[in-house]
């Protein structure tokens, strides 16, 4: 596991995709995983990278959570003083997970997409 403080203010600089209810970012995983990075942003300074599957945000738990349940944690994250904590697994955890690098720098463009054992899965994430 890996914790990560996200100093600073504004964006956190970051997508996620998944969760209960939701396409799986990783086949078989209902957890909500990283699915965008921004090139120098928050979670990148702090070293968050694509695929981390987040296991809690500022000590919740959000491993049996919808997306629209991270989504409103993190939201709320933006509302309190102090800078979120993001408790996450660092993947690849199974064999023959890539990440496919979006090249856009858009934040607009909502669509990642993952390669797991070479099969395509479309993912849809909000950039924070």
């Amino acid at each position: 596991m890996l914790e990560v403080i996200l100093d600073g203010a504004g964006s956190y600089g970051l997508s996620i995709a998944g969760g209960l209810g939701s396409p799986p970012y990783i086949q078989g995983d209902n957890g909500v995983f990283i699915s965008r990075v921004a090139v120098n942003g928050r979670a990148e300074a702090g070293g968050i990278e694509v695929g981390d599957k987040i296991a809690k945000v500022n000590g919740v738990s959000v491993l049996d959570k919808t997306h629209e349940d991270v989504v409103d944690i993190l939201r709320q994250c933006r509302e309190v003083d102090s800078p979120p904590q993001f408790v996450l697994y660092r993947y690849p955890l199974i064999e023959g997970f890539q990440p496919f690098v979006n090249e856009s720098d858009s934040e607009d463009d909502a669509e990642d997409t993952a390669f797991i054992n070479g099969t395509c899965k479309f993912c849809f994430a909000f950039m924070f």
